[in-house]
């Protein structure tokens, strides 16, 4: 079946959304894993800057290692969020195509679904370790955990994967049957 791209705005503009979106993703990765080694090179100069700022520091070196930790998990957050807008952007040309209920978009929907968890479970260490910088740094606000919405989404999306698998199913019934 031809694509309907160009007869759906509403999927054309899903798609290049979340084309913008990925990209953007991308981008934000690239700059976190590079501020990674950025943080270990310059750490003498993000020590000075914060014995600047707020007097005395205590634990520098375990400081710095708090400072890309958080940039790691941050990292895998990302990565977590890269998977899920592709495999999103799947689903919608699936639907373009004209065939949404099949079992790789069960599939897809499953594993977003795990991924919405993954990005929960690496927001607990996160906020973990957040907290102790903001407990040892001054003038450091931080806020990350376990969200809510977070896992709604998660739970709706295991929902639909099961609501995909059975259209699926349905419909492989009726074809054998005409």
């Amino acid at each position: 079946m031809a694509s309907s791209f160009r007869t759906d705005p509403l999927l054309a503009t899903a798609r290049t959304f979340l084309s913008f979106i990925i990209t953007l993703v991308i981008i934000a990765m690239a700059g976190v894993a590079l501020a990674i080694p950025a943080v270990v090179i310059w750490r003498g100069a993000i020590i000075a800057t914060l014995v600047e700022q707020n007097g005395a520091v205590a634990h520098p070196g375990a400081l710095i290692l708090s400072f890309v930790a958080i940039l790691a998990l941050g990292l895998a957050i990302l990565f977590c969020g890269y998977r899920m807008f592709l495999l999103l952007r799947r689903i919608v040309d699936s639907v373009a195509e004209g065939d949404p209920f099949v079992p790789e978009n069960a599939e897809r929907l499953r594993a977003m679904g795990w991924l919405a968890i993954a990005g929960q479970l690496i927001g607990v260490p996160a906020a973990i370790i957040g907290g102790w910088i903001a407990f040892t740094v001054k003038n450091v606000d931080f806020d990350f955990g376990i969200s809510l919405g977070g896992l709604l989404l998660a739970l709706t999306l295991f929902i639909l994967a099961r609501v995909f698998q059975q259209g699926a199913a349905m419909r492989n019934d009726l074809e054998g049957t005409v």
